[in-house]
Protein backbone atom coordinates (compact mmCIF):
# COMPACT_ATOMS: atom_id res chain seq x y z
CA UNK A 1 0.00 0.00 0.00
CA UNK A 2 0.85 3.80 -0.86
CA UNK A 3 2.43 5.24 2.27
CA UNK A 4 0.46 8.30 1.24
CA UNK A 5 -3.07 6.06 0.65
CA UNK A 6 -2.24 4.68 4.10
CA UNK A 7 -2.36 7.86 5.33
CA UNK A 8 -5.12 8.77 3.67
CA UNK A 9 -7.12 6.20 4.89
CA UNK A 10 -6.19 7.20 8.74
CA UNK A 11 -7.17 10.51 8.65
CA UNK A 12 -10.69 9.47 6.67
CA UNK A 13 -11.06 7.57 9.56
CA UNK A 14 -9.92 9.61 12.19
CA UNK A 15 -11.76 13.21 10.63
CA UNK A 16 -14.93 10.42 10.38
CA UNK A 17 -14.94 9.20 13.90
CA UNK A 18 -14.32 13.11 15.24
CA UNK A 19 -16.88 14.99 13.37
CA UNK A 20 -19.49 12.02 14.13
CA UNK A 21 -19.02 12.44 17.77
CA UNK A 22 -19.08 16.23 17.16
CA UNK A 23 -22.21 16.01 15.45
CA UNK A 24 -24.14 13.48 17.81
CA UNK A 25 -23.18 15.36 21.13
CA UNK A 26 -24.74 18.17 19.53
CA UNK A 27 -27.79 16.61 18.97
CA UNK A 28 -28.26 15.66 22.23
CA UNK A 29 -27.50 19.45 23.51
CA UNK A 30 -29.95 21.89 21.29
CA UNK A 31 -29.60 24.30 24.13
CA UNK A 32 -26.12 24.06 24.54
CA UNK A 33 -25.57 23.81 20.47
CA UNK A 34 -27.99 27.11 20.19
CA UNK A 35 -26.15 28.93 22.84
CA UNK A 36 -22.99 28.14 21.06
CA UNK A 37 -23.97 29.19 17.94
CA UNK A 38 -25.13 32.68 19.21
CA UNK A 39 -22.48 33.33 20.96
CA UNK A 40 -19.82 32.32 18.13
CA UNK A 41 -21.83 35.60 16.07
CA UNK A 42 -24.34 34.52 14.32
CA UNK A 43 -27.60 36.81 14.01
CA UNK A 44 -30.83 36.01 16.44
CA UNK A 45 -33.22 35.74 13.49
CA UNK A 46 -31.03 32.58 11.82
CA UNK A 47 -29.68 31.10 14.83
CA UNK A 48 -32.19 28.38 15.88
CA UNK A 49 -31.89 27.17 12.20
CA UNK A 50 -28.14 26.66 11.77
CA UNK A 51 -28.08 25.02 15.41
CA UNK A 52 -30.50 22.11 13.69
CA UNK A 53 -28.43 22.31 10.69
CA UNK A 54 -25.17 22.13 12.01
CA UNK A 55 -25.09 18.61 13.77
CA UNK A 56 -26.84 16.91 10.55
CA UNK A 57 -23.91 18.46 8.48
CA UNK A 58 -21.17 17.21 10.84
CA UNK A 59 -22.41 13.93 10.79
CA UNK A 60 -23.41 13.73 6.91
CA UNK A 61 -19.55 14.88 6.49
CA UNK A 62 -18.70 11.98 8.69
CA UNK A 63 -20.72 9.53 6.41
CA UNK A 64 -19.42 11.10 3.26
CA UNK A 65 -15.55 11.29 4.01
CA UNK A 66 -15.46 7.42 4.06
CA UNK A 67 -17.01 7.06 0.76
CA UNK A 68 -14.62 6.91 -2.09
CA UNK A 69 -16.37 9.07 -4.39
CA UNK A 70 -17.69 11.61 -2.20
CA UNK A 71 -14.29 12.08 0.41
CA UNK A 72 -12.72 14.86 -1.77
CA UNK A 73 -15.62 16.82 -1.38
CA UNK A 74 -16.55 16.68 1.97
CA UNK A 75 -12.72 17.46 3.17
CA UNK A 76 -13.42 20.41 1.18
CA UNK A 77 -16.40 21.21 2.85
CA UNK A 78 -15.72 20.00 6.20
CA UNK A 79 -12.07 22.43 6.16
CA UNK A 80 -14.06 25.35 5.30
CA UNK A 81 -16.38 24.55 8.66
CA UNK A 82 -13.28 24.02 10.61
CA UNK A 83 -12.25 27.51 9.13
CA UNK A 84 -15.33 29.12 10.19
CA UNK A 85 -15.11 27.66 13.79
CA UNK A 86 -11.44 28.79 13.93
CA UNK A 87 -12.61 32.74 12.74
CA UNK A 88 -15.03 32.64 15.41
CA UNK A 89 -12.96 31.52 17.94
CA UNK A 90 -10.39 33.98 17.47
CA UNK A 91 -12.90 36.83 17.35
CA UNK A 92 -13.83 35.76 20.22
CA UNK A 93 -10.56 35.38 22.40
CA UNK A 94 -9.42 38.70 20.94
CA UNK A 95 -12.36 40.25 22.40
CA UNK A 96 -11.60 38.17 25.69
CA UNK A 97 -14.61 36.46 25.65
CA UNK A 98 -14.67 32.28 26.85
CA UNK A 99 -17.75 31.52 26.19
CA UNK A 100 -18.48 27.57 26.46
CA UNK A 101 -17.40 26.26 22.82
CA UNK A 102 -19.75 23.26 23.50
CA UNK A 103 -17.78 21.75 20.55
CA UNK A 104 -18.92 18.02 21.28
CA UNK A 105 -22.28 18.84 22.75
CA UNK A 106 -23.05 16.96 25.25
CA UNK A 107 -19.71 14.47 25.29
CA UNK A 108 -17.45 17.61 26.08
CA UNK A 109 -17.35 21.37 26.25
CA UNK A 110 -14.96 23.44 27.92
CA UNK A 111 -14.92 27.61 27.50
CA UNK A 112 -13.06 28.87 24.38
CA UNK A 113 -9.23 29.32 24.87
CA UNK A 114 -6.52 29.15 22.96
CA UNK A 115 -6.01 25.33 23.28
CA UNK A 116 -9.42 24.93 21.99
CA UNK A 117 -8.60 27.24 18.61
CA UNK A 118 -5.08 25.35 18.88
CA UNK A 119 -7.37 22.01 18.47
CA UNK A 120 -9.22 23.11 15.76
CA UNK A 121 -6.70 24.46 14.14
CA UNK A 122 -4.79 20.86 13.77
CA UNK A 123 -7.76 19.43 12.52
CA UNK A 124 -8.58 21.79 9.72
CA UNK A 125 -4.68 21.36 8.75
CA UNK A 126 -5.66 17.60 9.07
CA UNK A 127 -8.26 17.98 6.93
CA UNK A 128 -6.80 20.32 4.15
CA UNK A 129 -4.18 17.32 4.08
CA UNK A 130 -6.56 14.15 3.77
CA UNK A 131 -7.61 16.57 0.85
CA UNK A 132 -4.47 16.83 -0.54
CA UNK A 133 -3.36 13.29 -0.35
CA UNK A 134 -3.87 10.02 -2.85
CA UNK A 135 -7.54 8.48 -1.86
CA UNK A 136 -7.08 5.67 -0.23
CA UNK A 137 -10.34 2.75 -1.76
CA UNK A 138 -12.30 1.75 1.21
CA UNK A 139 -15.46 1.49 -0.66
CA UNK A 140 -14.58 0.38 -3.69
CA UNK A 141 -16.65 -3.02 -4.11
CA UNK A 142 -19.70 -4.42 -2.59
CA UNK A 143 -18.38 -6.09 0.40
CA UNK A 144 -16.21 -3.42 1.31
CA UNK A 145 -19.02 -0.94 1.08
CA UNK A 146 -20.95 -2.75 3.11
CA UNK A 147 -18.52 -3.53 5.75
CA UNK A 148 -17.76 0.58 5.84
CA UNK A 149 -21.46 1.18 6.38
CA UNK A 150 -22.15 -1.43 9.00
CA UNK A 151 -18.75 0.12 10.94
CA UNK A 152 -20.18 3.54 10.32
CA UNK A 153 -23.55 2.36 11.74
CA UNK A 154 -22.21 0.68 14.78
CA UNK A 155 -19.96 3.33 15.50
CA UNK A 156 -22.96 5.51 15.53
CA UNK A 157 -25.06 3.69 18.05
CA UNK A 158 -22.79 3.17 20.58
CA UNK A 159 -21.88 7.30 20.11
CA UNK A 160 -25.30 8.04 20.55
CA UNK A 161 -26.33 6.27 23.25
CA UNK A 162 -23.15 7.61 25.06
CA UNK A 163 -24.23 11.01 24.20
CA UNK A 164 -27.72 10.22 25.24
CA UNK A 165 -26.79 9.11 29.05
CA UNK A 166 -24.10 12.23 29.16
CA UNK A 167 -26.91 14.77 28.72
CA UNK A 168 -28.96 12.51 31.30
CA UNK A 169 -25.94 12.99 33.58
CA UNK A 170 -25.11 16.47 32.96
CA UNK A 171 -26.50 19.40 35.30
CA UNK A 172 -28.28 22.67 33.17
CA UNK A 173 -25.66 25.34 32.45
CA UNK A 174 -26.69 28.81 33.53
CA UNK A 175 -25.65 32.21 31.01
CA UNK A 176 -21.92 33.38 31.96
CA UNK A 177 -20.53 36.68 31.37
CA UNK A 178 -19.31 37.61 28.25
CA UNK A 179 -22.12 34.69 26.34
CA UNK A 180 -24.63 36.66 24.13
CA UNK A 181 -28.01 36.74 24.85
CA UNK A 182 -30.15 33.57 23.58
CA UNK A 183 -31.67 34.08 20.84
CA UNK A 184 -34.97 35.06 21.90
CA UNK A 185 -38.21 36.55 20.15
CA UNK A 186 -41.13 38.26 22.42
CA UNK A 187 -44.74 37.28 20.92
CA UNK A 188 -44.90 40.86 19.39
CA UNK A 189 -41.99 39.78 16.86
CA UNK A 190 -39.23 41.16 18.61
CA UNK A 191 -36.00 39.45 19.06
CA UNK A 192 -34.57 40.40 22.35
CA UNK A 193 -31.43 42.15 20.50
CA UNK A 194 -33.48 44.98 18.78
CA UNK A 195 -34.83 46.30 22.47
CA UNK A 196 -31.05 46.87 23.57
CA UNK A 197 -29.86 50.39 23.99
CA UNK A 198 -27.09 51.26 21.52
CA UNK A 199 -25.24 53.75 23.42
CA UNK A 200 -25.55 52.23 27.50
CA UNK A 201 -25.88 49.38 29.23
CA UNK A 202 -29.30 47.44 29.38
CA UNK A 203 -30.75 45.76 31.97
CA UNK A 204 -33.59 42.97 31.45
CA UNK A 205 -35.69 42.93 34.32
CA UNK A 206 -37.82 39.90 35.25
CA UNK A 207 -41.14 40.84 36.97
CA UNK A 208 -44.59 38.72 37.46
CA UNK A 209 -47.75 39.82 38.24
CA UNK A 210 -48.14 36.61 40.91
CA UNK A 211 -44.51 37.87 42.70
CA UNK A 212 -45.56 39.64 45.35
CA UNK A 213 -42.61 40.93 45.84
CA UNK A 214 -42.27 42.09 42.09
CA UNK A 215 -45.51 44.16 43.16
CA UNK A 216 -43.51 46.29 45.98
CA UNK A 217 -40.83 47.31 43.68
CA UNK A 218 -43.34 48.57 41.29
CA UNK A 219 -42.66 52.14 42.70
CA UNK A 220 -38.73 51.71 42.41
CA UNK A 221 -38.60 50.50 38.74
CA UNK A 222 -40.13 53.43 37.77
CA UNK A 223 -38.30 55.84 40.03
CA UNK A 224 -34.80 53.76 38.66
CA UNK A 225 -35.93 53.95 34.85
CA UNK A 226 -37.00 57.68 34.93
CA UNK A 227 -33.69 58.53 37.28
CA UNK A 228 -31.03 56.24 35.53
CA UNK A 229 -31.91 56.93 31.46
CA UNK A 230 -28.98 58.30 31.00
CA UNK A 231 -26.91 55.35 31.95
CA UNK A 232 -29.21 52.55 31.78
CA UNK A 233 -31.87 51.35 29.42
CA UNK A 234 -34.36 49.41 31.21
CA UNK A 235 -36.26 46.97 30.01
CA UNK A 236 -39.28 44.69 31.48
CA UNK A 237 -39.83 41.25 30.88
CA UNK A 238 -42.84 38.73 32.16
CA UNK A 239 -44.92 36.04 30.31
CA UNK A 240 -47.05 36.48 27.25
CA UNK A 241 -49.96 36.35 29.64
CA UNK A 242 -48.95 39.22 31.64
CA UNK A 243 -47.80 41.84 29.44
CA UNK A 244 -48.69 45.30 29.08
CA UNK A 245 -47.70 47.91 26.70
CA UNK A 246 -44.84 48.77 29.95
CA UNK A 247 -43.64 44.85 29.65
CA UNK A 248 -42.13 43.35 27.28
CA UNK A 249 -44.16 39.10 26.56
CA UNK A 250 -41.84 36.42 26.17
CA UNK A 251 -42.74 32.63 26.20
CA UNK A 252 -42.28 30.46 29.30
CA UNK A 253 -39.92 28.52 27.26
CA UNK A 254 -38.19 31.36 26.40
CA UNK A 255 -38.02 33.01 30.11
CA UNK A 256 -36.62 29.19 30.76
CA UNK A 257 -33.28 29.79 28.69
CA UNK A 258 -32.75 33.15 30.66
CA UNK A 259 -33.02 31.24 33.92
CA UNK A 260 -33.62 33.87 36.13
CA UNK A 261 -35.89 33.98 38.88
CA UNK A 262 -38.86 36.53 39.92
CA UNK A 263 -37.78 39.36 40.81
CA UNK A 264 -34.60 39.46 39.08
CA UNK A 265 -32.31 40.91 36.31
CA UNK A 266 -29.38 40.47 33.86
CA UNK A 267 -27.19 43.39 32.36
CA UNK A 268 -25.83 43.16 29.10
CA UNK A 269 -23.92 45.62 26.68
CA UNK A 270 -24.87 47.17 23.71
CA UNK A 271 -23.83 44.24 21.75
CA UNK A 272 -25.94 41.73 23.66
CA UNK A 273 -22.87 40.24 25.80
CA UNK A 274 -23.90 39.39 29.21
CA UNK A 275 -21.57 41.55 31.27
CA UNK A 276 -23.36 40.94 34.61
CA UNK A 277 -25.44 37.48 34.91
CA UNK A 278 -28.89 36.49 36.42
CA UNK A 279 -29.10 38.12 39.86
CA UNK A 280 -32.44 37.84 42.49
CA UNK A 281 -33.70 39.79 45.26
CA UNK A 282 -34.34 43.82 45.14
CA UNK A 283 -30.39 44.38 46.89
CA UNK A 284 -28.89 42.40 44.12
CA UNK A 285 -30.77 44.29 41.40
CA UNK A 286 -29.93 47.44 43.01
CA UNK A 287 -26.35 46.35 43.43
CA UNK A 288 -26.02 45.82 39.76
CA UNK A 289 -27.87 49.30 39.12
CA UNK A 290 -24.84 50.80 41.40
CA UNK A 291 -22.27 49.03 39.52
CA UNK A 292 -23.22 50.91 36.41
CA UNK A 293 -23.67 54.20 37.55
CA UNK A 294 -19.96 54.02 39.43
CA UNK A 295 -18.19 52.49 36.07
CA UNK A 296 -20.16 55.54 34.33
CA UNK A 297 -18.80 58.24 36.05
Amino acid sequence: MNPFELLNLLLRLALSAVMLASGLGKFHDPEGTRQAVRDFGCPASWTRRVARALPALEIVLSGLLLIDATSGSATVALSLLLAVFCASMSRLLLQKKAPPCHCFGTLHSKPVTRATLARTLVLLGLSVLCGGLPTHSITGTWPRLTGTALGFGWMGTAMNRLAGAMRRRRPATRLRVGQRLPAIRSARGQWLDQLLAKDRPTMLLFTSASCPPCQDMEADVRYWAEALREKLHLVRLTTSLEATEELVPLSEEDLGLLDTPTPGAILVDPSGTIRIPAVSKRESIEAVMRTVVNTSQ
